[in-house]
């Protein structure tokens, strides 16, 4: 499958199993032609112990992610996505190929798309 320049979107319906993760950010990265982008939202603006409907999202100019609907943050990047050698993770970050925090909880589905999502998409995705 060839991913479009325009992006990818990722989508997981998760709850902690614990009131806090490891970890104080709920965040989405990727690696692009030109650079690596991140952005995150603190845990600490939803309530961990519920079910949420995460969205991320790289439409080519913005990364972004969604919780419930809402766009909790959002970061400037620019370029194509990067194929590499390293795993798709949900649920977890790694540093220098060694994971650092995961997810203390569930997923209960997630699904990638070869293109960003419109606004109309996430938002029924969010309810």
């Amino acid at each position: 499958m060839q991913w479009e320049a325009a992006g990818v979107f990722a989508c997981a319906r998760l709850a902690a199993q614990e009131p806090v993760t490891i970890g104080p950010d709920i965040g989405f990265e990727i690696r692009t032609a030109k650079e690596f982008a991140q952005t995150s939202f603190p845990e600490s603006t939803i309530d961990p112990t519920s079910w949420h409907n995460l969205v991320s999202r790289y439409d080519g100019n913005t990364l972004m992610i969604f919780c419930d609907g809402w766009l909790m943050a959002s970061q400037p990047a620019d370029g194509a996505l990067m194929w590499n050698s390293e795993p798709l993770l949900l649920g977890v970050e790694t540093d220098e190929g060694r994971v650092v925090r995961h997810l203390y909880g569930e997923v209960e589905e997630s699904a990638i798309w070869p293109r960003a999502l419109t606004d109309a998409e996430v938002a029924a995705l969010g309810r």
